[in-house]
């Protein structure tokens, strides 16, 4: 009866394992990917641990950074909106005896919308507030230590 119990119990966690999986992969569509190196991998971001993008991928990978780094990029994360932005900056600087200290500012935001109609591309106003689903700005500063 016991080996019952637990090839049922293996069954039915079997049978919830693409469940969880597939939470993982949700708005895929989205291009958050800040490095250019990380997009070439496969959007693997956890590997890289050589430089200040460590930050945004894997704070503890920062523990492999040597001297003084500082990463910069700015990506349209969706490409269907035009005008949407996601830009990502950070310094990172490692120390003999202390470890690696790194400081960054993740900013998304969203400019004005252009309107236009069904009669062609022109554009026949401009409209801040209509859509506005998010605030127009979202800042994310993060203070990491790695050793």
């Amino acid at each position: 009866m016991i080996s019952l119990r637990n090839f049922l119990l293996i069954c039915f966690l079997l049978t919830h394992v693409p469940i969880i999986h597939s939470q993982n992969s949700t708005a895929r569509f989205m291009l958050w990917q800040p490095s250019a190196r990380s997009i070439s991998m496969g959007g693997v971001g956890t590997a890289i641990v050589d430089n200040s993008f460590a930050v945004f991928y894997n704070p503890a990978g920062l523990a492999f950074a040597n001297g003084i780094n500082l990463a910069g990029s700015f990506v349209k994360p969706f490409p269907f909106f035009e005008h949407t932005i996601h830009s990502l900056t950070a310094l990172s600087a490692s120390f003999k005896g202390f470890g690696t200290l790194a400081i960054s500012a993740n900013r998304f935001w969203r400019e004005r919308q252009a309107i236009t109609d069904e009669t062609g591309p022109e554009i026949i106003g401009v409209d801040e507030k209509k859509f506005n689903f998010f605030k127009s700005t979202h800042w994310e500063i993060k203070l990491s230590y790695a050793t």
